[in-house]
């Protein structure tokens, strides 16, 4: 693919920064101006290489998103019966909750955290004769060395707490900014002793926080072709940006089948020993998309709307990015057509680049009919005089 514009480059930016700042964002506009490939593109910006994804579409309801029962086959062929089971989102907060600051969930997943590190063996070892396992204040490792020597490495929790409580950010994760911090912090502590940095360590605990200061995106495409109200119910209360994380915790419509802690519960404090609650985390970034000619578009009421940043994607914002190798020309012919449906009908009507994919000078008339006709003749079914305004706009595209 080539080189992306400067204009894509500032497009994408622009929707970072919205989502850094608001949580949740709604890209709509034109049909076919890559907003899904946009949505992506924002998201691995934020430093997420492979985010949550769902299209909805009006059979998906809260049972495919929150949770809701399952058919299961039972232990005979015949035997069926039903089960409580996680949705996509569910799932995929769950995940994500263990990339957060809680230094306790942290630390019982550390084993989890660092085995891509290149861990051979992972224990908790009996220190200095401390027997209760609740009381080892360190986890060690053991690693094969550059000389299969097998060497143990301590990772310490109070280490953990005192860099979490720092607010250390992705650009500090390098050994040699984690010792300068992790002394700075000691020296605080022990101004009269003279300290040693973290060595080899820092190394493991550049991953453990880098896990920690992980972003999650979650890209929903189609939004507006759900019945929002019902995929998301009690939902509505948790993306809100103002109630992320445990204190936007609420009890799922199926919380009355469950008598075992699930993963949010286990995060709430002075819990009263109610079972099936569900929040969305605060690193949980939420990406909708919709073509704005989309009829279910109305369906998306004010308690939606107020919870996103809209974010209007133009045809001209990604046309470059979509086909970079067109001659200046045709993108000329396709601009010219698009004023013309603007003219007639609004820009929401407008065609986006993904229409034109693989034209080029030789191929015009078989992109017309193959790609473009139809849509047009769709947006002007039932006006009288639909036909002859198709063939003006056919004019304007071939011979420009």
């Amino acid at each position: 693919m080539a080189e992306k514009t400067s204009h894509y480059l500032e497009t994408v930016e622009k929707c970072k920064k919205l989502l850094e700042t608001n949580h949740n964002i709604i890209l709509h506009g034109a049909p076919g101006t890559g907003k899904t490939h946009l949505a992506k593109e924002i998201a691995k910006l934020m430093g997420d290489t492979n985010p949550g994804f769902v299209q909805f579409h009006p059979s998906y309801d809260y049972t495919d998103f929150i949770e809701g029962l399952r058919p299961i086959k039972g232990k005979k062929d015949k035997d069926l019966k039903f089960e409580l089971r996680d949705g996509t989102f569910k799932k995929f907060c769950a995940n994500a909750q263990y990339h957060t600051h809680d230094i306790n969930h942290v630390w019982d997943n550390l084993s989890e955290l660092i085995m891509n590190k290149g861990v051979k063996r992972f224990d908790n070892k009996t220190i200095d004769g401390i027997e209760n396992q609740d009381e080892r204040p360190y986890i060690f490792i053991e690693k094969q060395g550059n000389r299969n020597d097998p060497y143990r490495l301590r990772i310490q929790k109070d280490i953990l707490i005192d860099f979490l409580g720092l607010g250390i950010t992705k650009e500090d994760l390098t050994q040699d900014k984690l010792n300068e911090l992790y002394i700075n912090k000691l020296k605080e502590k022990y101004a009269e002793k003279e300290q040693q940095g973290l060595g080899n360590s820092a190394e493991y605990y550049a991953a453990i926080l880098k896990f920690c200061l992980e972003t999650k995106v979650f890209i929903i495409d189609e939004i507006n072709r759900g019945e929002l109200s019902k995929i998301f119910g009690e939902l509505f209360f948790s993306i809100d940006p103002g109630y992320r994380g445990v204190e936007g915790a609420v009890l799922t419509q199926y919380a009355n089948m469950q008598d075992t802690p699930n993963t949010f519960d286990k995060f709430l404090e002075n819990n009263d020993g109610t079972y099936g609650h569900f929040f969305v985390p605060e690193n949980v970034y939420i990406i909708g998309t919709m073509n704005d000619i989309d009829h279910s578009i109305e369906d998306i009421d004010f308690a939606t709307r107020r919870r996103f940043k809209w974010i209007e994607i133009d045809v001209n914002d990604t046309l470059d990015e979509i086909l970079p190798n067109v001659d200046k020309k045709i993108k000329d012919k396709i601009n010219a057509l698009n004023n013309k449906i603007e003219e007639k009908l609004g820009k929401d009507y407008k065609l986006g680049a993904a229409y034109f994919q693989g034209i080029d000078e030789k191929n015009l008339e078989e992109i017309w009919e193959n790609s473009i006709k139809g849509s047009l003749q769709a947006y002007l079914r039932g006006d009288m005089g639909a036909e002859e305004l198709i063939e003006t706009w056919h004019d304007t595209f071939i011979k420009g």
